[in-house]
């Protein structure tokens, strides 16, 4: 396409171009003659996605739980940044959302669980985010938000792209 002067959204993980997650990154790669949409997972967490498939009769909404671990921090400032993020993103992903309040927990672990040869404990908080993705319906059912979140995602990166030729 690139011959033809066309510029592509892959929906695909073809690797062509950059990766792209509306809500962080789109502007900055709006210039590349072939962008990637992230996955769904990565699109509704922005950050590594371990997808876990549910076979479940009904078919369950997709939901998606961030954890992090950072230093003790402003706890309202951590949740005011997560409910920012909500906004923008269900801005253009009419179902996402914010499942319930964002969660904290004071943790103390000992790093040498994790790495051998050091001992030392980890003091700060866990945060736990809980999203949820429910599909618009018009040509799918409401739990296929997973292809939701990825046709809204390059819709957005489409409207920016046309935006800019205006």
């Amino acid at each position: 396409m690139q011959n033809h002067g066309k510029q592509v959204i892959d929906l695909t993980l073809a690797a062509i171009g950059p990766f792209v997650v509306p809500s962080v990154n789109m502007e900055a790669n709006l210039y590349a003659p072939n962008v990637n949409m992230v996955t769904c997972g990565g699109q509704a967490t922005r950050g590594t996605a371990i997808i876990i498939l549910n076979p479940a009769e009904p078919p369950l909404i997709m939901r998606d739980t961030v954890l992090n671990l950072c230093d003790d921090g402003d706890q309202k400032a951590i949740s005011a940044s997560v409910e920012d993020m909500v906004k923008t993103v269900s801005a253009y992903v009419p179902g996402y959302r914010l499942k319930q309040q964002v969660q904290f927990e004071k943790i103390r672990s000992n790093v040498a669980m994790f790495v051998p040869d050091m001992d030392q404990f980890f003091t700060g908080l866990k945060v736990s985010v809980f999203l949820g993705v429910e599909g618009a319906a018009h040509y799918l059912p409401a739990y296929a938000g997973n292809l939701d979140i990825m046709t809204s995602a390059a819709l957005r990166t489409a409207e920016r792209l046309v935006e800019l030729r205006a």
